[in-house]
């Protein structure tokens, strides 16, 4: 009777613990891992990229635009230009930013 229930006993505890910490252990490792990833991957592209696109690209417009437009109009036109190659969804706010930029240089070479 011992015999069989230390048999048993030790059966089941290593069974239990090795199902437990293989299985268990493996699932919540990977659905931890999967979620901490896949949290942290859509915070930092959505937040950060988000905030650090908006940071940048505010930045470098007021700089660019206060800066360089009272300084020299040509470079102004050619941050322009570049704006409009690159950012096709501010197509035609920055078509217009180029006309007006060339129409101040011609206006501020003339006057």
């Amino acid at each position: 009777y011992t015999y069989i229930h230390t048999y048993i006993h030790t059966y089941i505890h290593t069974y239990i613990h090795t199902y437990i910490h293989t299985y268990i252990h493996t699932y919540i490792h990977t659905y931890i891992h999967t979620y901490i990833h896949t949290y942290i991957h859509t915070y930092i592209h959505t937040y950060i990229d988000t905030y650090i696109h908006t940071y940048i690209h505010t930045y470098i417009h007021t700089y660019i635009h206060t800066y360089i437009q009272h300084t020299n109009v040509a470079l102004y036109c050619i941050y322009y230009i570049l704006v409009f190659l690159f950012s096709p969804s501010e197509f035609s706010l920055t078509a217009v930013s180029i006309k007006e930029c060339f129409w101040e240089s011609s206006w501020k070479q003339f006057n």
